[in-house]
């Protein structure tokens, strides 16, 4: 059985403490490295979470695998710039969904991935039925 003190301090500091049991500091526990996809996915559901926004492809799209929303992001260290193309169904009023996939996403990349958003662009590409925004039936 394991010494209760050993364990409860070990447990306590969340692994800082080197197996020496010397404390370490923070930038010497490892590091985290953000794959670009992980910026571009994160961005992306940030987007599908405002209403009226929905997932669409057409066309060459189906093919290509390029669907909307479709996020580009550029990123220099810790920053990042995003573009946003995306589909809304009617009658989603376009400034303030705009807005919303806007502050949805710099919301998304500071707060989940650290990250210091400079700007994010939002272009409205497509502008679908209402219909479009609810999953067809399906009938078994």
């Amino acid at each position: 059985m394991a010494d209760p003190t050993t364990t409860a301090a070990a447990t306590s500091t969340a692994g800082a403490v080197a197996a020496d049991g010397a404390q370490r500091a923070p930038e010497e526990r490892g590091t985290l490295e953000l794959k670009d996809a992980v910026v571009v996915h994160v961005a992306e559901q940030a987007a599908l979470s405002v209403d009226g926004v929905v997932r669409h492809s057409s066309g060459l799209d189906v093919v290509t695998h390029r669907d909307l929303p479709r996020v580009d992001a550029d990123r220099a260290g810790d920053r990042v710039r995003a573009a946003v193309e995306l589909a809304v169904v009617w009658p989603t009023p376009l400034a303030p969904a705009a807005q919303a996939v806007r502050e949805s996403v710099r919301s998304a990349l500071a707060n989940l991935l650290g990250l210091t958003v400079d700007a994010v662009d939002v272009t409205i590409n497509q502008i679908l039925p209402a219909s479009a925004g609810t999953p067809s039936r399906r009938v078994v």
